[in-house]
């Protein structure tokens, strides 16, 4: 068995410790029981292999693992390497063998990044309305901050009492923990990797405000691209006081954290919300799109 082979056998055993390998294929696949199998569960799998392999440095995020799904069975690959998923004793033959891997859709994937009050969701939702709106899939974050008078729960957060935090870092399905001004911000990924992998030209968007966040959701999604907005500070706090912002001295404390994060080679496009106003904004973020 090869070092690469082992890495994958590892970190699947490591995934779901209850699942069984029961036939290794030198350098071209692998067949992993699982004594309860469901699509879900496979798909579940499939993340944590994803997220696991992809930290390890084996692998360039999504880009080298589709999956394809039946209801008694799944096919990761993992580069060229397959692994066939089933429930434990099932008679699948090896006809997987033969099935080529699929190829990643064309798309855009984007950070939409920069200080509290500056204007991200409100370019996000003009996005959301403009041309290209019916290409656009949002991945909404979760949160224990509290929500705003202006948000709804599950489309400008998915909102959730501090208390139940801990359910949610205990479960594999979330990632991406980061804690700002006293509240914890998360991901759960496995949709933005389904619809990646099924969605041609879409336009993946994402709210990234942390430099070892864009990293580390970089290193998943390698062709993602961060537009940073920014704007004067007295600016800031004169829009955090008049939307009504619980903490704005919180708010101001985390804006000056962030600039003094380095962003240098890492935005593909800077915008000033002060001096642009939405409507140039949106049209200056329409002509990225269509010139990338």
């Amino acid at each position: 068995m090869s070092v690469f082979e082992r890495c994958i056998t590892e970190k699947l055993l490591m995934s779901s410790p209850s699942g069984k390998i029961v036939q290794v294929g030198s350098g071209s696949h692998c067949v992993f029981e699982l004594p309860n199998f469901t699509p879900d569960i496979a798909e579940r799998l499939w993340v944590r292999l994803v997220l696991g392999l992809t930290e390890r440095k084996l692998v360039n995020g999504i880009l080298d693992m589709p999956i394809a799904q039946q209801r008694d069975h799944a096919i990761i690959w993992v580069k060229d390497f397959k692994i066939l998923c089933r429930a434990t004793g099932a008679n699948q033959g090896l006809g997987f063998l033969e099935k080529l891997r699929p190829s990643l859709p064309s798309a855009m994937t984007l950070a939409i990044g920069g200080p509290t009050g500056v204007g991200k969701t409100t370019l996000i939702l003009c996005l959301l309305a403009s041309s290209v709106g019916k290409r656009v899939r949002r991945y909404v974050a979760y949160t224990t901050r509290p929500p705003r008078s202006n948000e709804t729960n599950g489309v400008d957060y998915h909102f959730v009492e501090p208390a139940d935090m801990q359910s949610y870092r205990s479960n594999p399905r979330f990632t991406g923990f980061v804690e700002a001004r006293g509240y914890w911000y998360w991901t759960e990924p496995s949709n933005f990797f389904k619809v990646r992998w099924s969605a041609p030209k879409a336009i993946h968007v994402f709210s990234i405000t942390q430099v070892h966040e864009f990293l580390a959701r970089r290193d998943i999604a390698p062709d993602l691209q961060w537009i940073w907005l920014d704007a004067n500070p007295k600016v800031l706090r004169q829009r955090l006081e008049k939307r009504g912002d619980q903490n704005v001295a919180q708010s101001l404390a985390q804006n000056v954290r962030l600039e003094g994060q380095g962003r240098t080679g890492l935005v593909s496009l800077y915008i000033n919300t002060e001096v642009e106003s939405i409507e140039a904004s949106l049209q200056k973020l329409l002509d990225f799109i269509e010139e990338s």
